[in-house]
């Protein structure tokens, strides 16, 4: 460091002219003859929170490297100790040598051996020249000049993508239901489709997912690996089916067609044309050496689920929800005869390699083996005791493999026409397939994961390994060829870098921030964690603040007293935890829930709160007395979302339903029932007769509360809507989806302003600040972003992970034995 150019002491400044290095108390004294001078600081302090970070960090360090010392001086002494041993023996053998020679000159009489022995050295001698020279093993030199120190690498925000571009390793897998399954030809690789619209490619062998291929954001819904292996083929809600190019891992061509969702293809065995089946209630043949369409075949009267090409290629035979089965012949594109005999909608069918056979699967819980010669039904086979989703056949025709939503995979004896083994699944079984050696059947469902069983042997084998939620963060040790990843799965998994495979696997906790809000005076910022902690931050000053602890499982929802000086916050764990924003102290706990609480209001001047539950009831809490007044009862489904105007109460089920409840009369008033999917949020508008729900059939119904009726339906989400708020001044509606965007609605049009934001990972909640200024919304990958909506931009982004470093550290120092 210099000294300063004015006393002798350290210099802390420089200023431009030129040069001059200056003390502290120099700084003021010292005279700028350019207007445009200036000084800048050179010596710095640390803050004492960084300070104390870099004390903490540094004692590590040095543990670690004591740690190396050690282990390299063992290491050294144990090298010494077999090169002594080597040395010994070699010392040996030359005095033995010597002791021979001397013996020979210290006898006077030698036997015939002895005597040819001194015969032979009188007439050589030992070459004197030694060209063998002692060196350092070049191993020996690696070990002591490798480097011990190398800095370990963290990973946080789109972890998974970075992982793969860096180090070619896939640790995310499906992170929504598994909707489709395919094997190669060749038996080495699966191809798994999903609702996130992701394709996965997994090798069989390693149970290592190889690559994967990002399709657009809509569900995947069928996928088949074309003959010769050069191309998977995708069939999706979007109305296309789409041509990817295996070997370069692209796509390679779009088929555009249809209008409604195509739910299944099937490339022909001479990969000359695909056939596509589609909610439209057509099939298109499609021409794959000009990539376009050939002939449409109509003829169901409802969606086509399924369909299955002869080996031969010469006909085709589909599902459909009018409850038959169609052939078609493919030489005249006509329909050739029509199959009845299901009761309910046709999901799968597949067609026996000797093409006399054909097994469908339906939603009437039965698998039905059909004739092809005779086109007669020839079996019923009922086990199943709910909608059977996917059929397979071995290529030895020997056995049927159906999956259901009953959650087991059941194996057929075809020739019996019995079962002869059930695999029980973990959630439901939305696919299946067999490897064309017969040996393993593979399914995926709604547990988002593949897994595997032996037919013969009756075992599971395994399951593709795969984080199934976020991956949040990851820390790589590059030196011991690992990497460490944090899901909101709840698993740390070890990886080995060489080989990809997933080398063990941890205990961990979620992340995911499921609910955010802000106190209507502008000065925290409160959000629901799913590691079972509420945390805060200090919205003035952008800075984390505390977290607060008592919840045993993820903490779901939140609510904020109107006097800023409670909150409420309702966990998995089946209660509701009330905190003190003061001094931070829990208050009280209310019990009697019997499932996972999923929303809380807090009303009548923070004197009454109303939660509601998985549990189908809506309870209400004196807050004077902490104890529960009335049950709410007459969802028949999962109560997700509520919102309170006046004496008026609105929840938002399962059971795809928005129920009006009078507070005081305790009693339900109305049901709206217009969405087609489960109902997961529900606001009101605090100027307007008006209501807004978000559903998971992907739209926003706005209600006219004067007439209750639908008034206007909001359609651009491409996945579920988990969340929606009306603007302060009810001009406006702004929705958070699992399509990872949040967009701007007019409430008086009903159509979209703008895409106000898109993240990398699902969003779970969105909310705005009582001056109408900021838009707050919460994501599965433990960020809070606050968005400016005058400049409709990104303010700040916060994390629920103060330090990725430290949550890796926790578990290496927890678990270092299984990790190493």
């Amino acid at each position: 460091m210099s000294n300063s150019s004015k006393c002798n002491k350290s210099c802390i400044t420089i200023c431009q002219c030129p040069n001059t290095n200056l003390y502290n108390y120099n700084t003021g004294s010292h005279s700028m003859p350019k207007a445009n001078s200036e000084v800048f600081q050179l010596v710095f302090k640390l803050p004492s929170d960084q300070k104390d970070q870099l004390k903490h960090e540094i004692k590590r360090r040095v543990i670690i490297i004591e740690g190396h010392k050690k282990r390299m001086i063992e290491e050294a002494f144990k090298y010494i100790k077999d090169f002594q041993g080597i040395l010994k023996k070699s010392i040996k053998k030359f005095n033995f040598i010597i002791n021979e020679y001397k013996k020979l000159v210290d006898q006077d009489h030698y036997d015939q051996a002895l005597k040819d022995k001194c015969k032979y050295i009188l007439k050589t001698s030992i070459d004197p020249f030694n060209k063998n020279h002692l060196e350092i093993h070049k191993s020996v030199i690696d070990y002591f000049n490798a480097d011990f120190l190398t800095e370990v690498k963290y990973f946080k925000d789109t972890t998974a993508e970075k992982l793969y571009l860096n180090y070619d390793l896939c640790v995310q897998g499906h992170k929504r239901p598994i909707s489709c399954i395919t094997v190669s030809k060749d038996d080495k690789y699966i191809a798994s489709g999903s609702d996130d619209g992701v394709i996965r490619i997994w090798d069989i062998e390693k149970k290592v997912q190889k690559y994967y291929i990002q399709g657009a954001n809509n569900l995947i819904l069928g996928l088949e690996f074309s003959s010769d292996g050069k191309y998977i083929f995708s069939a999706s809600s979007d109305t296309t089916v789409n041509i990817w190019n295996i070997d370069q891992k692209s796509h390679h061509a779009a088929l555009q067609g249809h209008t409604d969702w195509v739910n299944k293809i099937c490339p022909a065995n001479n990969c000359l044309f695909a056939i596509s089946a589609s909610s439209d209630k057509t099939l298109c043949i499609w021409d794959l050496t000009t990539l376009s369409l050939k002939k449409r075949l109509k003829g169901h009267k409802g969606t086509i689920f399924c369909l299955d090409i002869s080996s031969d290629n010469s006909f085709c035979i589909s599902g459909s929800s009018d409850k038959t089965l169609k052939i078609w012949d493919l030489s005249r594109c006509k329909k050739a005869y029509t199959f009845y005999g299901h009761k309910d909608f046709i999901w799968s069918v597949v067609i026996a390699n000797n093409n006399s056979l054909a097994i469908s699967g339906s939603a009437d819980k039965t698998v039905r083996v059909w004739d092809l010669e005779v086109k007669l039904q020839i079996a019923i086979m009922e086990q199943h005791t709910d909608a059977i989703r996917s059929v397979a056949i071995t290529a030895d025709n020997k056995y049927i493999l159906s999956a259901s939503n009953d959650k087991a995979i059941i194996v057929w004896d075809l020739k019996n026409k019995c079962l002869k083994q059930a695999f029980q699944g973990k959630d439901i079984q939305s696919c299946v397939a067999v490897t064309s050696d017969g040996k393993y059947a593979l399914a995926g469902g709604d547990d988002c994961k593949i897994r595997m069983w032996n037919i013969e042997e009756g075992s599971e084998v395994d399951a593709m390994n795969g984080h199934s939620e976020e991956v949040i963060a990851a820390g790589v040790f590059e030196n011991g060829g690992l990497a460490m990843t944090l899901s909101n799965d709840r698993s740390v998994r070890i990886w080995d870098l060489n080989t990809k495979c997933q080398i063990n696997k941890l205990v961990g906790i979620s992340y995911a921030l499921n609910s955010t809000l802000i106190t209507s005076n502008g000065k925290l910022i409160i959000s629901a964690c799913s590691d079972k902690t509420v945390k805060l931050w200090d919205f003035e000053k952008l800075s984390y603040l505390n977290t607060l602890k008592g919840h045993t499982d993820s903490v779901t929802c939140l609510a904020i007293s109107e006097s800023n000086i409670f909150c409420i916050s309702g966990s998995s764990d089946t209660t509701l935890r009330i905190y003190n924003l003061q001094n931070f102290l829990e208050l009280a706990v209310l019990r009697g829930h019997e499932n996972k609480v999923n929303a809380v209001e807090i009303l009548q001047m923070d004197e009454l709160a109303i939660s509601a539950s998985k549990d189908t009831t809506i309870r209400l809490w004196d807050l004077k007395t902490y104890s529960q007044k009335y049950i709410f009862r007459g969802h028949t489904g999962s109560v997700y979302g509520l919102a309170i105007k006046e004496q008026k109460l609105f929840s938002a089920s399962d059971d795809f339903s928005i129920r009006i409840w009078n507070i005081n009369k305790k009693h339900c008033k109305y049901a709206l029932k217009r969405h087609k999917n489960a109902v997961l949020c529900i606001c009101v508008s605090t100027t307007k007769e008006l209501a807004a729900s978000g559903s998971y059939d992907n739209t926003v119904i706005i209600w006219d509360l004067n007439d209750y009726i639908e008034k206007l339906q909001l359609i651009g989400h491409t996945d579920a809507v988990c969340s929606v708020t009306f603007s302060r001044c009810d001009e406006f509606i702004i929705s958070a989806s699992y399509d990872k965007s949040v967009r701007l609605w007019s409430t008086l049009s009903g159509n979209q302003i703008s895409i106000l934001f898109m993240h990398t990972a699902i969003l779970k909640s969105v909310f705005i600040t009582k001056d109408n200024n900021y838009i707050v919304v919460s994501s599965e990958d433990c960020t809070i972003h606050v968005l400016d909506r005058t400049k409709e931009s990104q303010f700040v982004v916060l994390s629920g992970i103060p330090s990725v470093k430290n949550e890796i550290i926790k578990y290496l120092d927890f678990h270092s034995e299984l990790i190493k």
